[in-house]
């Protein structure tokens, strides 16, 4: 089974950002840590990775929980 990956991740974020405030803020953060703390912004990426999400619903369903 295959997992999302990091740019996966990001990209259904950046996709979800257009439709939902909560999303955006989301999106705009983690622009911002990217910039700011590069080394931070990986470790919270593999962190997401390693949750294993199947699909954006997993992903969905753990960022609103």
């Amino acid at each position: 089974m295959t997992y999302m990956k990091k740019d996966e991740i990001r990209a259904s974020i950046k996709d979800l950002a257009r439709s939902q405030g909560f999303y955006g803020r989301i999106d705009a953060r983690l622009t911002e840590l990217q910039v700011e703390s590069p080394v931070e912004y990986d470790e919270l990426m593999t962190c997401l990775e390693a949750e294993h999400f199947n699909d954006v619903v997993d992903l969905i369903l753990h960022l609103e929980v």
